[in-house]
């Protein structure tokens, strides 16, 4: 049985376009891909623009060739030129910064004038030293004749080493230079002596001498042991009285003296019959009071 008879030819592709009239997907999905770059170069450009317009100007300037104003300052402000590069020199800055530390040299020159003035103004306002050392009352007296003294000790007598010892002691001056010397040419010139204190010395300024250089914490065991050998043989301790006596053990005690046992006994001695005989006076007085109160 023969049917009807099918048509061989096949249906037309529909339009690009469709039925509406709407382009295809394809092209609809680029031109939304381009849509969205452009809007967002559109953004991020806004965005430099709102974020630093100085820096996205230099930006387009640099890209351009051209130097700006603050580039173009800074090359001059360091002395080389833009179109070449090469060093070269500011008269007017160099005269610029000579003002700029003028002051600095004027204020050094005023100083050093300053300074000058014033050790000339010390040096005229200084009062004349004293006559001798035994006139020394104060440490920058003692100070300003050290060297005239340590320099003249080997020509001095014993009393004058004596009262180099006694001022240093007084005004609290240690110089160990100078005490050295003085001590060991004072107890040489004792040394020396036969029946008597040498250079016309006192026992009293013996004991001056040993208690300034207690003081002074300047203790030295060779004079200390021939000065008590000399008072020993001289019977000098004899002629001191009770407060002398007592400075003298005192000052053999504060620098723990070594040696010399008997003449340290004697002189405490001395020292107890000082103080007894000066507690009878003081008894007596207090009796001779009271009778004539009643």
């Amino acid at each position: 049985m023969i049917g009807p008879r099918r048509s061989s030819a096949r249906p037309a592709k529909p339009p690009l376009g469709g039925s509406s009239g709407n382009p295809a997907p394809a092209v609809a999905k680029r031109n939304r891909r381009h849509h969205s770059v452009a809007a967002d170069e559109d953004q991020g450009a806004c965005y430099e623009a709102s974020r630093s317009p100085r820096r996205t100007e230099a930006g387009r300037q640099a890209r351009a060739g051209i130097a700006g104003p603050d580039k173009a300052a800074t090359s001059t402000d360091v002395g080389v030129s833009i179109d070449d590069q090469t060093p070269r020199t500011s008269k007017a800055a160099g005269q610029t910064d000579g003002k700029r530390f003028a002051w600095m040299d004027s204020d050094d020159e005023d100083g050093a004038a300053d300074s000058a003035e014033s050790a000339e103004s010390a040096d005229a306002e200084e009062p004349p030293l004293p006559a001798s050392v035994a006139e020394v009352r104060s440490f920058s007296e003692m100070l300003r004749m050290a060297p005239k003294l340590h320099s003249g000790a080997p020509s001095m007598t014993a009393s004058e080493l004596a009262a180099i010892c006694v001022a240093a002691g007084r005004v609290k001056f240690y110089d160990a230079a100078l005490l050295d010397t003085v001590v060991a040419q004072l107890r040489r010139q004792l040394a020396g002596c036969r029946g008597g204190l040498a250079g016309g010395l006192h026992a009293e300024e013996l004991v001056s001498v040993l208690a300034s250089l207690a003081g002074l914490n300047a203790y030295n065991q060779d004079l200390f042991s021939t000065i008590a050998q000399v008072m020993a043989t001289t019977g000098a301790a004899a002629a001191l009285d009770g407060g002398q006596l007592k400075e003298l053990l005192a000052s053999f005690k504060s620098v723990k003296h070594v040696g010399d046992t008997e003449f340290l006994e004697s002189v405490a001695q001395l020292e107890r019959q000082a103080r007894y005989e000066a507690a009878k006076e003081n008894i007596l007085r207090d009796e001779l009071q009271r009778r004539w109160v009643r």
